[in-house]
């Protein structure tokens, strides 16, 4: 009976001493899930985002009907320009494979491309007249504009909180 029970309690423990080696093999597995695939996947949605809020700034630009507003609309710009490029910076941090550092290769060159566009547009704006448009359509402008910047910052905090909610919940 004492050899039996012996038996039975070292065959506990190798199972659990295996249980718990395996613990810590899914615990690393998930850190580099984490860490290389679902922050990546988070930096490059946000570079995105940031792409078409400066698409959004950039159609501003053009509808701007004073100097104050343009300069303003070159600052938002430029901040989104910055903001993108270091979320690719970041996302570039998480690429484990060529063919995925090929495709980021090609965004960075299309982004060079599509910056190089974007600031002579922007140079055509500021060397041109200000936007001859009816006082009813800028207004409405105005108002949508302010209503999308609402919307914006709303989804950017609601974006923001559930990152910082799955991060405690990861740690």
């Amino acid at each position: 009976l004492l050899f039996s029970f012996s038996v039975v309690s070292v065959i506990t423990g190798i199972i659990g001493y295996v249980g718990i080696n395996n613990m810590g093999n899914i615990n690393t597995l998930l850190d580099e899930m984490y860490n290389m695939h679902l922050s990546g996947i988070s930096y490059v949605k946000e570079a995105n985002v940031q792409l078409i809020s400066m698409d959004r700034a950039l159609r501003n630009l053009i509808l701007s009907d004073t100097e104050e507003d343009r300069q303003l609309r070159i600052n938002t710009i430029s901040e989104y320009d910055r903001r993108f490029k270091e979320e690719m910076y970041n996302a570039e941090k998480t690429i484990i494979s060529q063919e995925v550092r090929n495709i980021y290769n090609e965004a960075l060159k299309a982004y060079s491309d599509y910056s190089v566009q974007r600031d002579n547009l922007i140079s055509v704006v500021i060397n041109s007249e200000m936007a001859n448009i009816s006082r009813e359509i800028l207004v409405s402008t105005q108002i949508t504009r302010q209503r999308a910047d609402i919307i914006d910052n709303l989804i950017t905090e609601f974006a923001d909180y559930k990152e910082h909610v799955g991060e405690l919940a990861y740690d």
